[in-house]
């Protein structure tokens, strides 16, 4: 997908809505963000660390999660290559945000995997984890039998 200047101006502004400072938007996941969002598609709330994942070629895995008014997606950086995995909030089945000093972890729990980032703003991890648990809430839920 192309991305339009205008596109780019919205998306670099939602983006430090959410916290992520101008030095971390040069980073290449919040590079790759702006051409994978939707023109109609808002970021509401992004969190960026390191993968709790195996370790990569160079021993540094740089991580986003970004909670969208559609979606959440989860992107993982590597020296080699990237990967992008979108998830619905239809399969999220929980969060978790611990801390350790300055720094906080956070673990989004799905039906399809866990995806955990360490390093991250104790402060942004909370919001993101508000932001998920209010979905949740205000998803409709299935009528019982």
């Amino acid at each position: 997908m192309e991305a339009t200047a205008q596109n780019k101006r919205r998306i670099k502004s939602e983006l430090h809505a959410a916290g992520v400072s101008r030095l971390k938007q040069l980073r290449f996941p919040s590079r790759f963000l702006i051409r994978v969002i939707h023109k109609d598609e808002h970021i509401e709330a992004v969190l960026q660390g390191r993968s709790k994942d195996a370790p990569s070629l160079m021993g540094y895995t740089e991580a986003m999660l970004v909670a969208t008014d559609r979606r959440i997606l989860f992107i993982e950086h590597r020296p080699i290559y990237t990967t992008l995995d979108e998830i619905s909030y239809d399969v999220v089945s929980g969060v978790s945000v611990s801390s350790a000093g300055l720094f906080g972890s956070l673990t989004l729990f799905t039906k399809i995997a866990d995806f955990t980032l360490s390093f991250v703003s104790f402060t942004l991890a909370q919001r993101f984890a508000d932001f998920i648990e209010g979905r949740a809430i205000d998803r409709p839920q299935p009528p019982t039998a």
